[in-house]
C-alpha cells in the first residue's frame, strides 16, 4: 500500500542533523508538506500552533533534553485522537509497547527510507479507516467522534437505572 502524501502535513521531529537532513529530502520527495522540529520543545510548539492542521507525526524517541518523542506523540493525540504516529529509535520494541501511543509504528535504527514510508502508510491507513480524513482535522477529538457517530446513525444507549 502506498502512502498518499499530497497535502499531508507531517511533523518530523529529529535532533540529529545527520539523520534529519537526508530524511527531510526523502520525505519532501515523497510529497509531504513538512514541519520540522529539532527537539521536543519545538515539536510541542508546532502542535500547539497548528491547531489540528498536522496530519501525521514522525518522531525520534530520544530528543536530548526536554520532552521525548513519547511526549510529543501523546500531545499530538490529545489534539487529534486518531493522529497517525511513527517513532524512530534504536530502542527495543518492548519500550515502544510500554510508552508508545496505541496504533503507532516503531521503525528501529538503522533503517531504510522505504521502511519509514511503509510505516507512515500503515498508520495513515489505519487512521483513515477509523475516521475519515476530513473529520481528523477537527480541532477537538470529541467533535470528531460526535460527528462520526452522527454520520453513521449510531445513537448512544443510556445506562440502565438499577
Amino acid at each position: 500500500m502506498a502512502v498518499e502524501p499530497e497535502h499531508e502535513v507531517l511533523l518530523y521531529v529529529e535532533d540529529q542533523k545527520s539523520v534529519q537532513g537526508p530524511m527531510v529530502d526523502m520525505l519532501r520527495k515523497a510529497g509531504f508538506d513538512l514541519l520540522v522540529a529539532d527537539n521536543g520543545v519545538q515539536a510541542l510548539k508546532c502542535i500547539a500552533d497548528e491547531k489540528g492542521h498536522i496530519d501525521c507525526v514522525l518522531t525520534h524517541v530520544r530528543l536530548g533534553r526536554g520532552p521525548t518523542g513519547w511526549n510529543v506523540a501523546r500531545r499530538a493525540r490529545l489534539r487529534t485522537s486518531t493522529m497517525p504516529v511513527v517513532y524512530t529509535s534504536s530502542s527495543s520494541k518492548a519500550e515502544w509497547m510500554v510508552y508508545g501511543v496505541p496504533l503507532s509504528e516503531l521503525v528501529t535504527k538503522p533503517f531504510r527510507p522505504s521502511q519509514v514510508i511503509q510505516a507512515l502508510s500503515s498508520v495513515t491507513h489505519r487512521a483513515s479507516a477509523a475516521i475519515p480524513h476530513a473529520l481528523r482535522r477537527q480541532s477537538s477529538p470529541a467533535a470528531a467522534v460526535n460527528l462520526t457517530i452522527a454520520n453513521v446513525g449510531i445513537v448512544p444507549v443510556p445506562k440502565a437505572v438499577v
